[in-house]
């Protein structure tokens, strides 16, 4: 059983800040989880990953994490 709770993200704090937004207002990353906007990542179900499961939420954040240790300790 999968169960959906639902497929509209809530990314009005990107929008505030100008984070780049496709089509269906998920907040565009690469694979690293960087935003267009330096030391801005983003992860789960508001960004523009394939899938939309809790344990690839759960893996993104990691990266995510992982990402911005790296950019604040090398910036």
């Amino acid at each position: 059983m999968f169960i959906d709770i639902g497929r509209i993200p809530v990314c009005d704090l990107a929008k505030s800040i100008s984070a780049a937004l496709n089509e269906k207002d998920e907040i565009i990353t690469n694979d690293n989880c960087e935003t267009n906007i330096p030391g801005l990542f983003a992860a789960g179900d508001v960004t523009n990953s394939q899938f939309k499961q809790a344990v690839i939420a759960v893996a993104d954040g990691v990266k995510a994490a992982n990402s911005a240790y790296r950019y604040v300790k090398d910036n």
